[in-house]
């Protein structure tokens, strides 16, 4: 045989080697990146996984970082709002090895929170009105109904029947929906009372209580335990802090916030409001009537609301009663705010726990 020959099928014989080498290298490449993906993978599952635990476990928690696995380099833990809705949370986890990234997300709700996703919600009837005026969605656990020239930019969602009459202009109606639970709220008047008391602004009289307020400038906590009707009318009235009354409570004009988490508001019998700026939530144990003035903040209501004339929401209604909306100003009406929105946490009571709506990897 020449040497010729012999070349030629040692190289051959050469060229076959070296193929299925680079076929093995090829194969033991794919297999590292599976194995190196798969490690990521599930180390960020785990960490979506603690997140979600711990956020089970108390709602302040924002994120962190996992424990690192599966020769993972990097991870983190986060807790986001969602674009869902205020109700909503996305639980993050991320992992990172020198060969891939990782990401695991949870989208979580509450069901004691899905109310405040709407900009009216009624635990009974909503019937709406005149040139009523509601910028998004509105819910009702009973009947809706929308007549006139009542415009809802968003969805009208009831558990019931949605009927219309005249020419309102509405968005998508959903009839027949799956009922929401009214959230839970739950105000701790001797904790207000004693803030009061120990600022020296705890007062037994509505007359007590109306003289140091009305047209005055004030701070802290107010509190009139009494079951007396009280008048709040004076345009120089200035309150930064709460107003708190065991009675019926009307302003007509002034200026209210409150500075920290507390309600700006708090009502145990009815209110009713016809002028002035409250810049806070508002909580009224009884009824609740509107005719004139602005709202910045969630109004909770456990009974029945009734709106007309001039006035202003900007935040939600939340109505554990009939509501009655007949009316607007032009640029009024109920302005959905969802930053507003994403304090409902202070003060609605959690009486269950989040749950898993969605999952998915990145």
């Amino acid at each position: 045989m020449s040497l010729i020959v012999i070349l030629g099928i040692g190289l051959f014989v050469l060229a076959i080697a070296l193929t299925l080498t680079g076929q093995i290298v090829v194969e033991i490449m794919r297999g590292r990146n599976t194995i190196a993906g798969d490690q990521s993978f599930f180390t960020a599952e785990a960490a979506a996984r603690e997140g979600f635990y711990q956020y089970l476990a108390t709602t302040t928690y924002t994120g962190g970082t996992p424990e690192l696995i599966n020769n993972v380099s990097e991870g983190s833990i986060s807790v986001t709002t969602s674009t869902l809705g205020v109700a909503h949370r996305e639980v993050i986890g991320t992992a990172k090895n020198n060969l891939t990234n990782r990401k695991v997300i949870y989208t979580v709700f509450f069901k004691d929170g899905l109310a405040l996703e709407y900009a009216l919600f009624s635990a009974s009837d909503i019937s709406l009105g005149g040139n009523a005026k509601i910028n998004w969605n509105t819910f009702s656990n009973g009947n809706t109904t929308a007549t006139g020239t009542v415009i809802v930019n968003g969805d009208v969602v009831a558990t019931g029947a949605v009927t219309t009459q005249g020419n309102p202009t509405i968005g998508e109606i959903t009839q027949n929906a799956d009922p929401i639970s009214a959230p839970q709220v739950t105000i701790d008047f001797d904790d207000y009372k004693e803030a009061a008391s120990s600022s020296g602004t705890l007062f037994l009289s509505g007359g007590d209580f109306d003289n140091y307020l009305d047209d005055n400038t004030r701070t802290g906590v107010i509190f009139a335990s009494t079951t007396d009707s009280i008048n709040l009318n004076q345009n120089n009235t200035d309150l930064s802090g709460s107003a708190v009354t065991l009675g019926d409570l009307r302003i007509a004009d002034g200026e209210f916030a409150s500075p920290d988490d507390r309600f700006t508001i708090v009502v145990a019998g009815d209110f009713k409001m016809t002028g002035g700026e409250i810049e806070g939530n508002v909580y009224v144990e009884k009824n609740f009537k509107m005719t004139g003035g602005t709202i910045k903040g969630i109004v909770y209501v456990g009974e029945t609301t009734s709106i007309s004339g001039d006035w202003t929401i900007e935040g939600a209604i939340i109505s554990i009663g009939v509501v009655s909306i007949k009316g607007t100003n032009p640029s009024g009406g109920i302005i959905y705010n969802p930053d507003i929105l994403a304090s409902w946490f202070d003060f609605i009571t959690i009486t269950n726990p989040p749950e898993i709506k969605s999952w998915k990897e990145e």
